[in-house]
C-alpha cells in the first residue's frame, strides 16, 4: 500500500463518528482480484486498526460503480489497481466539525 493511501484512511478513522453504525464504514470492492481486495482488507485491520465488521468485501461487476451503503468504497480494478471509488464527503466533514468544535 503506498503512503497516500494509508495517510487518508488514517486520517478518515481519527476523525469519523461512530454514528454511522447502520451501513458498513468501508466496503472494498473487486471483480476479478479477491485476493488483493483481501489483502487490503488485511492491512486496513493490521495497520489502520479498524474492526472488522465495518469492512465488507463485495464482488462488483464494475468495482469501482458507486455504492451509496458504503461511507468509503475501494475498489480493485483489473489491473489490481487499488483505488477510492466513493468517499461521503458529508458524512466526513459532520464528523471533523464535531472534532474540530473545540480546537477552533
Amino acid at each position: 500500500m503506498n503512503l497516500y493511501f494509508k495517510a487518508n484512511f488514517t486520517a478518515f478513522l481519527l476523525f469519523f463518528s461512530v454514528q454511522v453504525v447502520a451501513r458498513q464504514t468501508v466496503l472494498i470492492t473487486y471483480e476479478s482480484h479477491k485476493s488483493q481486495a483481501m489483502l487490503v482488507k488485511k492491512i486496513l485491520k493490521r495497520d489502520v486498526f479498524l474492526p472488522e465488521q465495518l469492512i465488507k468485501i463485495k464482488f462488483q461487476r464494475i468495482p469501482c460503480e458507486k455504492s451509496e451503503a458504503a461511507i468509503v468504497q475501494i475498489c480493485v480494478k483489473d489491473n489490481k489497481a487499488i483505488e477510492f471509488a466513493h468517499f461521503n464527503q458529508e458524512v466526513v466533514q459532520r464528523s471533523l466539525s464535531v472534532f474540530w468544535e473545540g480546537k477552533i
